[in-house]
């Protein structure tokens, strides 16, 4: 079947293969995304104390996050930042040897290691941390008058002016966290893919709890962000190997002349 196929992505040369989501999976993934964004906007609405009730939860006898002055929770948060950041290292290093050289690098093939890499750039840094956590405006529970701060609560689906920068939501290092496993789902072998999702989903409810408990995000920021993941990481596997695999041909065709006039130069010179 060809790369536009409804049942598989598979392209001419394989790039997709029958190992990794068809089409019509990865528009399940997409679909999950959207049904826990819809149902949480609606339980939300239903419930407008949920989030406030979830954010007292982590405070002591005065209304503040007592956490937030813990050593070994904050650093275990910068345990799962550097592990964010060393994934996109590797990505980066897989990518570069494997494209390169034309070769596979831990069972990955460049185009793997170029998706990992878009998927991490799309969802985690541009949508959530540059677009929404730059421009939504809600105020993190920490800030709120509530809790000792000076900032009104917001509705996650309402535009706040309560916060300038690096706002409340959603939440970036569930999406990091998220991102990663969803999208080493998409790349692996099928019998991994749904452990791989097991295994990030107790991770990133981990995360959650630990941004929650350090009055950092609400409830609704953290859930907000695995919905996101499922759709984003979606969307770029679908331009990838569904909607315009052909480009995966013309950089592996360019590489291939290059490296072929790199083998005759050098035979010219022995």
């Amino acid at each position: 079947m060809t790369a536009h196929s409804i049942d598989t992505p598979t392209g001419t040369n394989g790039h997709a293969t029958a190992e990794m989501p068809s089409a019509r999976e990865a528009l399940l993934f997409a679909i999950a995304g959207f049904l826990v964004l819809s149902a949480s906007l609606v339980v939300f609405m239903f419930l407008p104390d949920l989030d406030m009730e979830m954010a007292r939860s982590f405070t002591d006898e005065n209304s503040r996050f007592h956490l937030i002055r813990d050593d070994l929770l904050n650093m275990f948060r910068k345990g799962v930042l550097f592990a964010i950041f060393f994934f996109y290292v590797i990505v980066i290093g897989g990518w570069i040897d494997s494209f390169n050289k034309q070769r596979d690098v831990w069972g990955l093939k460049w185009h793997q290691w170029s998706f990992l890499g878009v998927s991490a750039l799309f969802g985690p840094v541009l949508l959530v941390n540059v677009i929404l956590k730059g421009n939504w405006g809600r105020a993190r529970p920490q800030f709120l008058e509530e809790f000792g701060g000076s900032l009104q609560y917001s509705d996650f689906w309402v535009w706040s002016d309560q916060c300038r920068d690096n706002c409340s939501f959603s939440s970036g290092e569930v999406a990091g966290v998220a991102m990663v496993f969803l999208s080493l789902a998409f790349v692996v072998s099928s019998k991994w893919r749904y452990i791989i999702i097991a295994i990030g989903l107790i991770c990133t409810s981990i995360i959650a709890w630990k941004r929650m408990a350090l009055g950092a995000h609400f409830l609704s920021d953290t859930i907000m962000s695995v919905a996101f993941m499922l759709m984003s990481v979606s969307f770029v596997y679908w331009l990838y190997y569904i909607r315009a695999a052909g480009w995966i041909d013309w950089f592996d065709t360019k590489q291939q002349e290059k490296l072929e006039k790199k083998k005759r130069k050098e035979g010219k010179e022995t």
